[in-house]
This record gives structure tokens, sequence and C-alpha cells, in this order.
């Protein structure tokens, strides 16, 4: 099926459902396709990003079994 008949499809889909949980679950996928992932993170965890970029300009790295070491904890 090509992304044109699956538009169709999914329009047919919604016109034909009365179903609100469908029709939320839709709207939900929509809204969040169209958010950037940053505008959706705490702030907290938007300062750890932001810390892990300073690091890494100033030459702090970590090899990877390390990192995860601590985080499977």
């Amino acid at each position: 099926m090509n992304i044109q008949a699956v538009k169709l499809k999914l329009m047919q889909v919604i016109l034909n459902t009365d179903n609100p949980n469908i029709l939320n679950d839709l709207m939900s996928i929509a809204r969040t396709e169209k958010q950037d992932f940053w505008d959706i993170l705490s702030q907290e965890e938007k300062d750890e990003i932001n810390q892990g970029f300073e690091e890494i300009d100033k030459g702090d790295k970590f090899e990877y079994d390390v990192v995860m070491k601590k985080y499977r904890k």
C-alpha cells in the first residue's frame, strides 16, 4: 500500500468512527510528531544534556561501559 492509499484509509477510519479513544489517540500522535523532543524534556533532563555538551567541549569523556555501569545499578 503506497503512502497516498494509507492516508485515504486513515481518513476513512477517522470519518467512520465515533470512538473517542481512537480519535484521541490519533490527536496525541499528531501532536507528538509536530513537537521537538527538546520541548517535552524536563528541565533536569535538559540541564544534564547541556552539562554533557560542556564536558565534551572541555575534553571530559567517559568510556561507554563506565557510563552504563553507573546507570545499570
